[in-house]
């Protein structure tokens, strides 16, 4: 029995481990979580069919877990067996290859105590490898994170993905409201959106776990993904994903107040929808809607709307992918003969790639670094 702390804040949390072959990672993983849970939470492992000896592994916890096997069936199954096990009032998924840190429950329950009306925390992570033989490690930064406010997380999730689950506590409500995982590679990317659209956040300061770099397939047995296609499989499925949600939300989701009152407020929104659809390569849908943007208002572009428009290139994926896509350059081209406000986003969004083409020339790709220059040329020209 995990022994009663007089002190502990009066939530109590369920942390669901799924584990798939990783006999060699979850002992870590779970002795990171038990060494700081308090009376009344619970550890629930779902062994997703592993065929190596996860069980032998896990054999010495019996006591201290509740173990769910199931055939091999992906992670979303095996997250989707188990929140109808959850007793707690919080949920805190953790992977099975990750290392939380020692204060991360505490934090992470206590900043929900504090504010009642948010209906998840999270906080950032750093990047570990093991070094060859196991004789010590070697710590990364976060990588890319953006820091927002509670009211702005929605969209800046939806541009790139930066709160993982392993620092993640979210109210069991919040998942009883937006339903079970979706059977795909970034299930826990499109979980939170959906969480995201329901409930608004409160970050927590410091490093929260520690998240582990290794050579390990994803996936099922069903549908593996070997390290050398993660990237890929990454980009092209959180696309997929972003998509589908753009294609249904309301454009007032765009905006932090998600309100549009004013001809500048349904700007801001288009602008900020743009942003998101080239942050995800969907270049041509990008550029439609910053037609819509230019078309919404006559007033000058605001500081707040030039901060939008320059995030266009801070993709943590390569952005090269816009010159294969001759139909958006052309819509790109066309923006700044739409409307002054037109020529202005244009010049804004050639500012924005200035650092990408001096990346590429710093990197020698001189094909790449000659196309950017080309670009923010154009959009210059055109935005005079």
């Amino acid at each position: 029995m995990i022994a009663p702390d007089p002190i502990s804040p009066p939530l109590s949390v369920s942390v669901i481990i799924p584990t798939y072959n990783r006999a060699e990672f979850v002992a870590e993983a779970l002795d990171a979580v038990l060494s700081q849970l308090r009376d009344g939470d619970e550890v629930i492992v779902v062994n997703d069919g592993s065929k190596d000896n996860t069980l032998d592994v896990l054999s010495p916890y019996k006591d201290r877990i509740r173990l769910i096997n199931q055939d091999n069936a992906g992670n979303s199954a095996a997250l989707n067996h188990a929140l109808p096990e959850v007793t707690c009032d919080l949920i805190w998924i953790v992977d099975d290859d990750d290392i939380v840190c020692p204060d991360a429950r505490d934090q992470l329950v206590s900043a929900l105590v504090e504010n009642p009306e948010a209906g998840f925390s999270y906080g950032r992570h750093d990047r570990f490898t093991d070094d060859a033989g196991g004789q010590g490690r070697t710590f990364m930064g976060t990588g890319y994170w953006f820091e927002c406010p509670p009211e702005s997380f929605l969209c800046a999730t939806l541009e790139d993905f930066f709160a993982h689950q392993c620092g993640m506590m979210v109210r069991k409500e919040v998942y009883d409201q937006v339903g079970l995982f979706v059977d795909t590679f970034s299930q826990d990317y499109e979980m939170l959106i959906r969480i995201a659209l329901h409930a608004l956040p409160v970050e927590v300061p410091g490093i929260l776990f520690h998240q582990r770099q290794h050579m390990g397939t994803r996936g099922s047995s069903i549908s593996p993904v070997r390290i050398e296609e993660r990237n890929t499989a990454w980009r092209d499925t959180s696309q997929a994903i972003v998509k589908k949600f753009l294609e249904t939300m309301p454009l007032e989701l765009f905006l932090p107040e998600r309100k549009i009152d004013t001809e500048v407020s349904r700007r801001r929104a288009h602008l900020q929808r743009a942003v998101i659809m080239a942050r995800h390569a969907l270049w041509q849908d990008s550029a439609r809607a910053f037609t819509e943007a230019a078309s919404a208002s006559g007033d000058p572009l605001s500081a707040t709307d030039i901060e939008v428009i320059r995030r266009i290139s801070q993709s943590k994926y390569e952005t090269d992918s816009v010159f294969s896509d001759q139909m958006a350059q052309q819509a790109f081209s066309e923006l700044a003969a739409h409307s002054p406000i037109g020529k202005s986003i244009a010049r804004q969004i050639g500012r924005s790639f200035v650092w990408r083409g001096r990346k590429a020339l710093q990197d020698g790709n001189l094909r790449a670094a000659f196309q950017y220059l080309n670009l923010i040329s154009r959009m210059w020209v055109l935005g005079r």
